[in-house]
Formats: C-alpha cells, sequence, structure tokens
C-alpha cells in the first residue's frame, strides 16, 4: 500500500459533524475538552472554535483525518495547542506528527511565535 497523501486546509463548517464522530469514547472526548460530553455535540465544538485560532485540519488522501488548533496566541511569543483528534481509521498513518508539524510552521508563519 502506497503512502497516505497528507495535506491540510481551514476547518470547514461541513467537516463538524464529521469531526464530532471521531471520538471513541467519553475519555477521548475529555482529552479535547473539561466537562466533555459524549457523543461530541457539535454545536460544542463549533462554540470552541469560534475561541480557538488556526483550526486547521488534516487531509488523508483529501478526506478530513484530523483537527488542531490553538489558544492563548501571543504575537511574537507563543501559542498553545487546543483541540487535537484524529479519526480513529486514521490513527498509525502520521497524521498528528503531520498536524504537529503543520501547525508548528502556523505559529511561526502566521504567529511569529518562538
Amino acid at each position: 500500500m502506497p503512502d497516505p497523501i497528507l495535506s491540510h486546509r481551514p476547518i470547514r463548517d461541513e467537516d463538524i459533524s464529521l469531526i464530532c464522530n471521531f471520538p471513541a469514547n467519553l475519555e477521548e472526548v475529555s482529552f479535547m475538552f473539561r466537562n466533555p460530553a459524549y457523543p461530541l455535540p457539535p454545536e460544542r465544538l463549533r462554540a470552541a472554535l469560534r475561541e480557538r485560532e488556526a483550526s486547521t485540519v488534516a487531509l488523508v488522501d483529501g478526506s478530513v483525518a484530523g483537527l488542531e488548533n490553538f489558544y492563548d496566541c501571543k504575537i511574537g511569543e507563543s501559542c498553545s495547542i487546543g483541540n487535537v483528534i484524529v479519526d480513529p481509521k486514521r490513527r498509525g498513518l502520521g497524521v498528528a506528527r503531520y498536524l504537529i508539524e503543520t501547525m508548528i510552521g502556523i505559529a511561526a508563519d502566521e504567529y511569529r511565535a518562538r
């Protein structure tokens, strides 16, 4: 099997319901949110995204496979990693590593974070 093609783009509203199905249980939602709810309600994710910055989805062969964003960005200083989730069917393919590397680049390029 060839290596998957990884890419990324900003999140779109039509991605929300798909991403809400990524957490497999309450414990996985708790890694994303304090006071988790399972299954993850789309409005809960939408509300979080309104408070986050640079919400980015990873794509595997063109399909949404993960989400990551920032909170508490200080221009010229730092950005803190916010929500992170990878589709259970796409785990083990390097999606999380790709997201982290992508977000490091976004932090440096767009927020001048050190």
